[in-house]
């Protein structure tokens, strides 16, 4: 009885090997990316500010939620929640350069993943790490006038 426990453990031993190698040759084959051009740049916010400012075509995409983006967001950019950038990433224009924003730079990474993976026509992809206004921060509570 113990043999054949023996036998059987080997032969799992051996078949996770061989899907272990198989996953390997399969990544090798269809896991890199095809071009490697097909990058982002990260960008400061002092880069950034000056990437807004000399770039007149540029287009920011703002990631956060619509809710964020109603509240406050940046003069001339576009909401594209990151939940839903799959669905619109085929309406962004080719020929611009991108600018990735939200809150903090989380979601400007994924971001740019995806538009990466569904648009590798846009040349120019960049995002910001970091909040890239103060005016993304909460604003202040209003101070109600009190009785005297």
């Amino acid at each position: 009885m113990a043999a054949f426990w023996t036998r059987r453990t080997g032969a799992l031993a051996v078949a996770i090997a061989l899907l272990c190698l198989a996953e390997g040759a399969a990544y090798e084959l269809f896991g890199r990316p095809a071009r490697p051009s097909a990058s982002y740049e990260k960008l400061s916010v002092e880069e950034a500010w000056a990437y807004i400012r000399d770039t007149p075509s540029l287009l920011i995409v703002d990631v956060r939620t619509s809710h964020e983006f109603k509240d406050r967001h940046l003069r001339g950019s576009v909401n594209a929640p990151l939940f839903a950038l799959a669905r619109l990433a085929p309406k962004l224009p080719s020929g611009r350069p991108v600018l990735v924003v939200s809150l903090q730079g989380v979601r400007s990474i994924q971001a740019c993943k995806v538009i990466r993976r569904l648009r590798p026509d846009i040349k120019d992809v960049a995002y910001v790490e970091g909040q890239i206004m103060p005016i993304f921060q909460p604003r202040p509570a209003r101070r109600t006038s009190a009785a005297r």
